[in-house]
């Protein structure tokens, strides 16, 4: 199971990907994301870790997440972990030149079973208004930027 949405928008894809590749700038693009702050001191480099901490109505928690991949201007992806390393969760943002600046692809992957159920008993529902939502701020973000 995937979730996905996409944007258009007049940034050329390394303008997108370096506002994307700074977490904290989720902050300020995403309903979820409360704050965060880096572990290790080395943002945006595969194998870098962050904590996220996030809120939907009453309910707040936090993440550990490591970066898999940061390719300026093509992708800027990460895991959310738990306990000893194993996956909940895989985002990504891919980002593809068009002819009036970039395409964005925002992706949520479950990393096992229990995010997969979530995901099918409605918080998948949430994720995608969630990407939706964070794509139309980094749209009206970027736009007018290229």
């Amino acid at each position: 199971m995937v979730i996905e949405e996409r944007i258009g928008v007049r940034a050329r894809p390394l303008v997108a990907w370096e506002l994307v590749a700074s977490p904290s700038a989720m902050t300020r693009l995403s309903s979820e994301v409360v704050s965060v702050e880096w572990v290790d001191l080395t943002p945006a480099l595969a194998g870098s870790v962050f904590r996220g901490h996030h809120r939907v109505g009453p309910f707040r928690w936090s993440t550990t997440n490591v970066i898999e991949r940061a390719v300026p201007g093509k992708v800027f992806a990460w895991r959310t972990v738990e306990g000893r390393g194993s996956s909940v969760m895989l985002c990504s943002y891919e980002f593809s030149r068009t002819p009036n600046g970039c395409e964005i692809a925002e992706r949520f992957r479950p990393g096992n079973w229990l995010a997969a159920a979530e995901c099918r008993l409605g918080r998948g529902l949430m994720i995608r208004r969630a990407m939706r939502a964070t794509l139309r701020k980094l749209s009206s973000m970027l736009d007018g930027g290229a």
